[in-house]
């Protein structure tokens, strides 16, 4: 087995890793931006001296009101046949997550941050439910879609792409067979139990702690393994350190490959329950801002 194709492995996880970076980074960004909107739209209220019913904050819930209608021309694009060719998918989602953040801060700009009456109280709070309903949503989103582009991801191609289809993790670790032999059982004790909710979700939510521990493990037998076959074939120091930094990387691409597949299902699962309860929620929205825009406008 030559260095070069041990070397290939190092690819894997610092494009894995690259990525995850990128995707926090972007998180991380969005969710301050979403507090962000929130302080501004506090700040408009205070500096602006102005009520709910007054001519600015009329303006500001017609505003906001027309943004959160408008964003429903995203699932209508989905489901109605000839809005299907308008356009891509990702600046499509773009928009209307825009509309479904701009839209509601404007909303509670109006509302001054008060309650109000009882009607304006009910759809405030429907509003805020479909808003948070709205951003978990999209978290689970990217988590089965390839980023926000639309395009769904395979379990197929993620179990390739997790190095669980061929003999490359056997060939790459004949030196080390204890690790290939950690990896598999931890690629079958993440994988058993898909079907069954209770323990999908246990699995979800110990699977990190578990793969740390596999690469901690891997860590001290890869050392071993090393040592053992410099000693056979009298490898020297810095071959020695090319074998171990790579098998490293690789034990490190085929861990988050495992978790990212496993916890595949799962996601799946909790975006279709999630939809269940968001479109009930956007009805309710509906009905409770229609009624409220109506009890405006009579009383």
């Amino acid at each position: 087995m030559s260095d070069f194709s041990l070397a290939s492995s190092s690819t894997p996880p610092a494009r894995l890793a690259g990525s995850r970076a990128g995707r926090s980074a972007r998180e991380m960004w969005i969710g301050l931006s979403q507090f962000a909107l929130v302080a501004v739209a506090f700040a408009i209220t205070r500096i602006w001296k102005y009520t709910s019913g007054s001519d600015m904050g009329y303006n500001l819930g017609l505003v906001g009101g027309l943004m959160m209608l408008i964003l429903l021309v995203y699932p209508l694009r989905k489901h109605v046949r000839f809005m299907q060719n308008w356009g891509r998918t990702k600046p499509w989602f773009l928009f209307h997550m825009a509309m479904g953040l701009g839209g509601p801060v404007l909303v509670l700009a109006h509302t001054n941050f008060h309650w109000g009456s009882m009607n304006a109280a009910i759809c405030l709070f429907s509003m805020i439910m479909v808003a948070g309903s709205g951003i978990i949503g999209r978290y689970i989103y990217v988590a089965i879609h390839q980023d926000l582009t639309g395009q769904r991801l395979s379990l197929g191609d993620l179990q390739r792409d997790a190095g669980f289809h061929g003999d490359e993790v056997h060939s790459r670790l004949a030196f080390a067979p204890e690790v290939e032999a950690s990896l598999r059982a931890f690629e079958a004790s993440a994988q058993r139990g898909q079907h069954r909710a209770m323990w999908s979700a246990i699995n979800f939510l110990t699977l990190g702690f578990r793969a740390n521990s596999v690469r901690s493990k891997a860590g001290r037998l890869l050392v071993q393994g090393v040592r053992r076959q410099a000693a056979i074939d009298s490898w020297d120091a810095g071959r020695q350190a090319r074998r171990l930094h790579n098998g490293r990387n690789l034990v490190e691409a085929y861990l988050q490959g495992v978790v990212k597949v496993a916890r595949f299902n799962t996601w799946v699962r909790l975006f279709s329950l999630w939809h269940v309860a968001h479109v009930p929620l956007v009805y309710m929205l509906a009905l409770t801002a229609a009624a409220h825009v109506v009890a405006v406008h009579m009383y």
